[in-house]
């Protein structure tokens, strides 16, 4: 792809534009990708500012108006609420929505899944659950991020890997109905892991995942930048049922990856219980510099990474942070990615906690507890969103 134009939406025409190559101008790709007009430029960790390396200035659409950007790191701040979005009730899912504008969130990661659409082999695609929550996201003023994933039980082969082909065919169906309001588009989640990938993680057969899949997007919605990755904390396991993010990555690029097949990698950073800049060995946010060394090895180095959930859960598990240390950990992972000049997208995982169980570390993730009521985090990190406003 060689063009450099793409639309902008607003009220169902395109809020942001896209380029349809990884490089304009020399400067990085993910630059391109910046706050809606009027935000400002933040750069910086600890709260500190400093200059960046300077990128060559890129001028960059919004519907109608100009954004500029010197090439410093900007930051777009998302909200990635987990499966529980496509379930809520109409009025919930609006206010919900309403609170990660408030927030100070741009941006909405909302799962796309393959097994709820098309449950059944040519039984027909079930997009109302889909459409409701775009509907809803596009009159909240968020743009959206597609995660696509999550095989039907009759689109995986004997070991339990997804078929290409029928995935490629699904997601080229949802980008032709969607290319209006979806923005980007992250394919999988978290494949570095047996969890969500369901055979044994396999690089190689995820690289083959993208390449089939790709095609169907640029086809039908040839702006969207693509994702890749979408990877997990993880370790080198010896029974293969999970993958380091630097291993996985490494050994997608090994397979012989077409590169014009992605426009980004995703990464899950999550440090719990340590910060974000903590140097444990262990911490994915620490280990950023090296995911992004790797793509520079491999050519890529003009592409970004996007950090698509991060969050840490507060209750009563023996996994839970407090409230006072998951507030610190929220607003220090902001600060990191804005230091990091190859990071302009920080999702958070996730806005409201999905029940009251406190003892359950997966359920306490939210800015806001499950009936509402805002955590410390929430009032810290609104406050971090709008300095310099």
């Amino acid at each position: 792809m060689t063009s450099t134009t793409s639309t902008t939406r607003t009220g169902g025409a395109r809020r942001w534009s896209r380029p349809l190559s990884g490089v304009l101008l020399g400067s990085m790709f993910p630059a391109l990708f910046l706050a809606l007009p009027g935000d400002p430029v933040r750069v910086g960790a600890g709260g500190a500012t400093r200059t960046l390396p300077t990128a060559p200035t890129v001028l960059t659409s919004y519907a109608g108006s100009t954004a500029v950007t010197d090439g410093a790191s900007a930051l777009r701040v998302g909200i990635s609420p987990g499966f529980e979005l496509l379930d809520l009730p109409t009025k919930r899912l609006r206010a919900d929505l309403r609170s990660a504008r408030a927030l100070g969130a741009q941006q909405l990661r909302v799962d796309v899944s393959w097994a709820r659409i098309e449950p059944r082999k040519k039984g027909g695609y079930h997009w109302a659950d889909t459409d409701r929550v775009l509907t809803a996201a596009d009159a909240a003023g968020l743009d959206v991020l597609a995660v696509v994933g999550y095989r039907p039980r009759w689109g995986s082969r004997p070991n339990g890997a997804v078929k290409p082909a029928g995935f490629a065919r699904f997601v080229a169906a949802a980008a032709k109905r969607y290319r209006d309001e979806i923005d980007a588009w992250e394919l999988w989640n978290e494949p570095n892991q047996r969890l969500f990938w369901i055979a044994k993680p396999s690089p190689a057969g995820y690289a083959r995942l993208v390449e089939a899949t790709a095609p169907g997007i640029r086809r039908h919605d040839p702006g969207a930048p693509i994702l890749i990755g979408a990877l997990a904390p993880a370790v080198d396991a010896g029974n293969g049922r999970e993958i380091s993010p630097l291993s996985f990555l490494q050994g997608v690029y090994r397979s012989g990856i077409d590169r014009d097949a992605f426009d980004a990698v995703s990464v899950h950073p999550y440090s719990y219980p340590a910060l974000p800049s903590g140097d444990q060995p262990w911490n994915t946010f620490h280990r950023l510099e090296d995911l992004h060394a790797i793509m520079r090895r491999a050519g890529d180095g003009a592409k970004g990474i996007w950090l698509t959930e991060y969050g840490a859960p507060t209750g009563t598990s023996d996994r839970a942070v407090s409230a006072k240390r998951h507030r610190r950990m929220l607003v220090s992972a902001h600060r990191e990615a804005r230091s990091l000049d190859f990071v302009h997208h920080l999702f958070y995982y996730s806005l409201r906690d999905s029940s009251s169980r406190r003892d359950d570390p997966e359920s306490n993730f939210g800015f806001l507890k499950a009936r509402g009521k805002a955590k410390p985090a929430y009032a810290a990190v609104r406050r971090e969103l709008r300095k310099g406003h």
